[in-house]
C-alpha cells in the first residue's frame, strides 16, 4: 500500500516493520497451507460470502493504472482493505470458513486436541455435563 501510494505521488506514513504482518502467512499458520485453493484471496472471499464489488486482480489493476483509470484502481484498493479487515475480523472471532481439516488446523498433538476441544462449544458443554454426572456419582460414594 505504501509503494502504491508513492507511485500515485503521495508521501506515505511509514509503519515500522515490527508492526506489520503477512496476512497470507498468518492464515497458512492458523489453517494449514491448503486452507483454500488459488487464487486464495478470491476463493476465501467466495467461501465467506464477502462481496467482490470493485475488486480487481493485480493484473487488472495494473492495466487500469496504465489506462489512467485511477478511480477503478482506487475503488479496488479500497475494497481490498475492506476485505483484509473482514478476513481479520472473522479470524479473530474464529468464524472464518476454510477448507482445511481439523488435523490441518490443530495438528496431531495433545495441545492441538486441547485447543480443538476448548474452541468447540458443543464439546465444552458435553464435558461440563460429564463432569457434573461424574462428580455426583463419585460424591455419592462418600456419603
Amino acid at each position: 500500500i505504501e509503494h502504491r501510494y508513492q507511485i500515485l505521488g503521495g508521501k506515505p506514513c511509514c509503519v515500522p516493520d515490527a508492526n506489520k504482518f503477512d496476512l497470507a502467512r498468518l492464515l497458512d499458520d492458523l489453517y494449514g497451507a491448503h486452507y483454500v485453493e488459488h487464487p486464495k484471496m478470491k476463493k476465501i472471499m467466495q467461501l465467506n460470502a464477502i462481496t467482490d464489488k470493485d475488486f480487481m486482480s493485480g493484473k487488472d489493476e495494473a492495466a487500469a493504472f496504465k489506462n489512467k483509470d485511477f478511480s477503478k484502481v482506487y475503488l479496488s484498493t479500497l475494497r481490498k482493505v475492506q476485505v483484509f479487515s473482514k478476513i481479520l475480523e472473522l479470524t479473530a472471532y474464529k468464524s472464518l470458513k476454510t477448507k482445511s481439516s481439523i488435523k490441518e488446523q490443530y495438528g496431531l498433538s495433545l495441545q492441538g486436541l486441547y485447543e480443538y476441544c476448548t474452541s468447540n462449544v458443543l464439546i465444552m458443554l458435553l464435558w461440563q455435563i460429564i463432569s457434573l454426572i461424574l462428580g455426583g456419582w463419585i460424591g455419592s460414594w462418600f456419603n
